[in-house]
């Protein structure tokens, strides 16, 4: 099924992420408002509702996958509930995002037999202990893992290192994230131009034993990685100020990429996203056909 948008036709997801809170380090700024308040244990459920049995008809479809983030979302104490009643109403997958602030206390005890996906954010060598021990008790309890790691410039000198050693904790699959824009501008914890393709041109060749995906960054940027690319899947985006009929689709209200005319002669086009426009207008390279 299509839905029109302000950029043209786009697919119908059949997956929602419900973002829980208000702050949410690090989340991705670059389209959504910042919503006022929290999400409130009934609004979850009730968005839960929505996005499963009120879209069985004929000219809608359910979702079958949930994307539980935000801030503290992973130690919530409504969540568990929530993922047992999405669940009910025939949700098949579900992921959750921890955040920075809950790597030392997560309890994975609940989880077996309820979440699928545990992405755990890395974002400095500091939590390594931290998210080695969580990787070996999600394993135990049937939970894949993804370590997302953030591309921020205070990170390059050791990546190389860092990324051996999440590839020896065996995860489902390594993500390596550029920095999303913040207001329409770079992010301030962004690497300059002509700084990271080295770092991180090592640190996933290094990987011999993980899945690895490259995101936020274009193909022809990094062309002998390109097999490493692939382009972000849609989904509805529900926060406080965004919920059930008036939730945002991620792609394009939240997040908006840029390709030029080249990208149309590019043999990378179908698993490449582009760039976003900020980093384009401040240095980086054009886009161009790998």
């Amino acid at each position: 099924m299509l839905r029109w948008t302000h950029s043209g036709a786009v697919t119908t997801p059949r997956t929602v992420q419900i973002r829980v809170e208000v702050s949410y380090p690090d989340r991705v700024p670059a389209g959504a408002p910042s919503p006022a308040r929290r999400l409130e244990p009934d609004e979850l459920t009730a968005n839960i509702r929505y996005f499963t049995e009120a879209l069985r008809g004929p000219r809608t479809q359910p979702c079958s996958s949930l994307v539980l983030s935000g801030h503290g979302v992973a130690t919530r104490a409504d969540v568990p509930a929530a993922i047992r009643l999405a669940r009910q109403l025939g949700v098949e997958w579900v992921v959750l995002h921890a955040g920075p602030e809950e790597l030392s206390h997560l309890d994975t005890r609940w989880m077996e037999g309820a979440v699928d996906r545990l992405v755990l954010p890395i974002h400095a060598k500091a939590v390594l202990p931290a998210v080695a021990e969580l990787a070996r008790e999600c394993t135990a309890r049937g939970v894949s893992v993804v370590f997302a790691v953030d591309l921020r410039a205070r990170l390059l000198p050791d990546l190389v290192e860092l990324a051996a050693t999440l590839d020896r904790l065996a995860p489902a699959a390594l993500v390596f994230t550029w920095p999303f824009p913040s207001g329409g501008a770079p992010a301030v914890r962004a690497p300059r131009p002509g700084t990271w393709e080295a770092p991180l041109r090592r640190a996933v060749e290094g990987v011999t034993a993980t899945p690895t995906l490259v995101r936020g960054l274009p193909a022809c940027h990094l062309p002998e990685l390109a097999d490493r690319f692939r382009r972000t899947t849609n989904r509805w985006y529900v926060d406080a100020g965004h919920q059930r009929a008036d939730a945002l689709l991620f792609l394009p209200d939240v997040v908006r990429f840029a390709k030029s005319d080249a990208c149309r002669f590019c043999t990378q086009d179908r698993s490449c996203d582009g760039f976003f426009q900020p980093y384009l207008d401040s240095g980086h390279p054009p886009l161009r056909p790998v």
